[in-house]
């Protein structure tokens, strides 16, 4: 009977320790699951997580997976719901540990360690049967309860870190990668998927379709087709979200043969075209030259430049002069004011207005109004003693209006009574009066004007 009790638990320590794969056979992949924080990744890798739950057929040597997180919460203690990985055609067939199931967050694995204790096992039990027989049942039922503990799996339900990286071996062309993604404190925000190796000799036809731009970048997970060999197959290019088909790189209709077959499917980055406008007024929004109009791809760069305009000085831009291309038009306004040029107006005129010795009534004074062309008021004035009338000069900036006075008349009063006196006024007149008023075109306008004595005729 005791032999008996040594042979089942022989058996049992056997049994444990034969669990344990020694190396991975030639149709067996490496799968390596490591979880990182985006913050980590450089700019392309970013650019290349997909952002949906992995479910991915394992075909190569080596799958590299890398579960991208962001921390939303401070840690605390938590704990992870672990997933068996599924595996074969069949979504619903569930692998065990002996199948090569993916090790989930914090999951421990069976070592080479277990293995010598495993064969370490065998070869104590081994010497017990010579040994003693009163004292083989107590070591053997000693090394079946350190064989057990041994052999057993914990999750660690450390919330404050990122389950470490593991390593899995998967069975080629026939399982397939799926994990739960789900950690407390963690949002799970896609995977980055890459492989290596040759793909295995195909059991059946196959044919692998990738999906890339022009620089082999992925755009899509892999699908792998399956058929019979010599059974037809049918292949179109994907829809994606801001790319166009271009090109393909083998056969889109052809047969499955023993061998993997390879498709792929080069698509190009649609280019959204915009437009910057360049516009150039002066203050008053008056357009000096036509619009500059460039146009370029969007997140492409622009510059558009001042001109120079004769006569006027850039004042103010109003918009980017430098910048990128947006989804939506823009304008760029360059606002100049018009340079002042400034020109004289040269009124030549002579005279004299006695109003101390004038008349009979002494002395005089008198009342001078200033009129234009049509006969309106520019301003009056008062003269109460002896005035020579010279020449004057009138500063006005050229392209500006201006008017100046058409004719001048000087009206004779008594300074004793204040009357109006009916001899002694004066007359200054404009020899040509149409250019009294107008637009400066020169810098320098000359006017002559002609003095009249009205007492004398």
């Amino acid at each position: 009977m005791k032999k008996l009790v040594m042979f089942f638990a022989l058996i049992v320590i056997i049994g444990n320790a034969m669990t344990i794969k020694v190396s991975a056979a030639e149709n067996e992949s490496k799968v390596f699951t490591e979880s990182v924080l985006f913050d980590s990744l450089s700019q392309s890798e970013k650019e290349s997580i997909i952002k949906e739950q992995p479910n991915v057929p394992i075909l190569y040597n080596q799958e590299n997976f890398k579960l991208v997180y962001k921390k939303i919460t401070q840690g605390s203690l938590v704990t992870k719901t672990i997933n068996p990985t599924k595996v074969g055609n069949d979504s619903n067939k569930i692998m065990t540990k002996s199948e090569g199931s993916l090790p989930q967050a914090g999951e421990l694995k069976i070592n080479s360690l277990l293995f010598l204790i495993g064969a370490l096992f065998i070869i104590v039990a081994t010497s017990l049967m010579i040994w003693k027989r009163k004292q083989i049942k107590t070591v053997l039922l000693f090394l079946i309860l350190v064989g057990g503990v041994g052999f057993s799996s914990t999750v660690d339900a450390s919330g404050d870190m990122l389950p470490d990286s593991s390593m899995q071996l998967l069975s080629k062309g026939n399982s397939t990668y799926t994990i739960n993604t789900s950690i407390d404190g963690y949002e799970y925000i896609g995977y980055i998927h890459t492989n290596s190796g040759e793909l295995p000799i195909a059991q059946k036809g196959q044919v692998v379709v990738k999906h890339q731009d022009k620089d082999g970048q992925r755009l899509s997970e892999d699908d792998v087709l399956s058929g019979a060999s010599g059974e037809s197959y049918n292949l179109e290019p994907k829809t994606i979200d801001g790319y166009t088909f271009k090109e393909v790189q083998g056969n889109t209709n052809g047969t499955f043969t023993n061998n993997y077959q390879t498709i792929i499917f080069v698509y190009e980055k649609n280019i959204q075209i915009s437009f910057v406008t360049g516009i150039y007024t002066d203050k008053d929004g008056q357009k000096l030259s036509e619009d500059d109009v460039l146009s370029g791809a969007v997140g492409e760069s622009y510059h558009l430049e001042p001109k120079e305009f004769t006569g006027y000085t850039l004042k103010e831009v109003l918009g980017d002069e430098m910048g990128t291309f947006s989804k939506e038009s823009a304008a760029v306004i360059f606002v100049y004011s018009k340079d002042t040029i400034e020109g004289t107006i040269d009124l030549e005129q002579s005279g004299f207005i006695n109003a101390t010795d004038r008349g009979f009534i002494k002395p005089n004074f008198y009342k001078v109004t200033y009129y234009d062309i049509d006969g309106n008021v520019l301003k009056t004035d008062v003269i109460n003693e002896d005035t020579v009338i010279e020449n004057q000069q009138v500063n006005v900036a050229v392209g500006e209006s201006y008017t100046v006075y058409s004719r001048v008349t000087y009206e004779c009063y008594s300074i004793e009574n204040g009357d109006r006196l009916s001899w002694g006024d004066y007359e200054l007149v404009a020899d040509n009066p149409s250019l009294t008023t107008g637009i400066m075109k020169e810098t320098q306008l000359k006017i002559k004007y002609t003095f009249y004595d009205l007492s004398n005729p």
